[in-house]
């Protein structure tokens, strides 16, 4: 634990890393907690504050002793952009790619954090095509860990800071249906928490993340095909089919995210021609209750579509979701 104060020493500002004896010192503490824990992996915490060169020297050295060269490391470099910046590049080089022995290291994708908040904030005035332009994800996918929230932005620990919860299941749905990034989802986000010092209880959304995550793993699988939908200037709406044709797919499967106040359509092109898609799961908040909503099959706001949709003799079809929700359209 350390007193608020003094975070120097948490970020590793009182360690000299051009030292031989520290360098030393800090590899036998991460033989020790190896040995402790058995641990298959590590967090790095604040990593922008770390000598790169010694983080790529301590992992190279711990999956070496350890012999699990696979062993997974993620790095904490917190940051208010909403764009991967050349410093955080610069560290992604360093580690994975100068040396004699580079090693692979994650990052925790907050680009993309940060504009889940913005556009949960800003609604229907957000421009969700900014979700798809400079995050890590995008920029670096295979050193992304995607997420929605965390301890440090939680609702009640900064003012305006969190995630409002309306957007949850669109965010979610964005990193656990894409093909890109390692999600990684929020304890509270999943269970529930109550209130607690200045930490704001939230409501558990496990019975919509569990519908995610089974979708992820018979549905979210193959290529990949994203659109966008436009208001003038910006994208209220967006979308991608995942193609299947790969072993474990249980078919093509549409996903659309809508944040504007009217139901959205995004023409999508599925690779089926004549085929028809039904509607598995529109999934909403419900503020008056403060609790999530997933509702399956007729959706009557959807008119005709309620039930399903026919894509044409290309492959395309307007697939739909409600304001403010996340539907997903499964092959039939």
């Amino acid at each position: 634990m350390f007193a608020k104060g003094n975070y120097d020493y948490e970020m590793g500002c009182d360690l000299d890393f051009d030292r031989y004896d520290v360098r030393e010192e800090i590899k036998y503490w991460g033989k020790w907690l190896t040995d402790t824990l058995n641990l298959d992996g590590v967090r790095i915490d604040t990593i922008k504050h770390v000598n790169a060169a010694f983080i790529r020297e301590w992992l190279g050295h711990i999956r070496h002793y350890s012999q699990k060269p696979n062993n997974f490391a993620v790095g904490e470099f917190y940051t208010e952009d909403r764009y991967v910046s050349d410093e955080l590049k610069t560290l992604i080089r360093i580690v994975q790619c100068e040396g004699d022995f580079p090693q692979p290291v994650s990052f925790f994708d907050f680009q993309l954090r940060n504009k889940f908040r913005d556009a949960s904030y800003q609604k229907g005035n957000y421009n969700l095509a900014l979700l798809n332009q400079g995050t890590l994800q995008r920029e670096n996918p295979g050193s992304a860990v995607t997420f929605v929230e965390n301890h440090d932005r939680q609702y009640g620990r900064n003012p305006d800071s969190h995630v409002q919860e309306w957007i949850k299941p669109l965010a979610y749905a964005y990193i656990l249906l894409r093909n890109d990034g390692y999600p990684c989802i929020f304890f509270p986000d999943y269970y529930g928490s109550e209130s607690n010092g200045d930490h704001k209880g939230q409501p558990t959304g496990r019975h919509y993340l569990d519908v995610l995550l089974g979708l992820r793993k018979q549905y979210a699988l193959g290529e990949e095909r994203y659109y966008e939908t436009y208001d003038g200037a910006n994208a209220s709406a967006i979308g991608w089919v995942r193609m299947g044709f790969v072993e474990g797919a249980c078919g093509a499967m549409a996903v659309v995210l809508n944040i504007s106040d009217t139901v959205k359509p995004v023409r999508m092109n599925t690779g089926r021609n004549g085929r028809k898609f039904y509607h598995f799961a529109t999934i909403k908040y419900t503020e008056p209750d403060n609790e999530f909503l997933v509702v399956k099959g007729p959706y009557g706001q959807y008119g005709d579509k309620a039930i399903d949709i026919w894509t044409d003799s290309h492959g395309y079809a307007d697939f739909l979701a409600d304001k403010e929700t996340v539907s997903i359209w499964l092959e039939a």
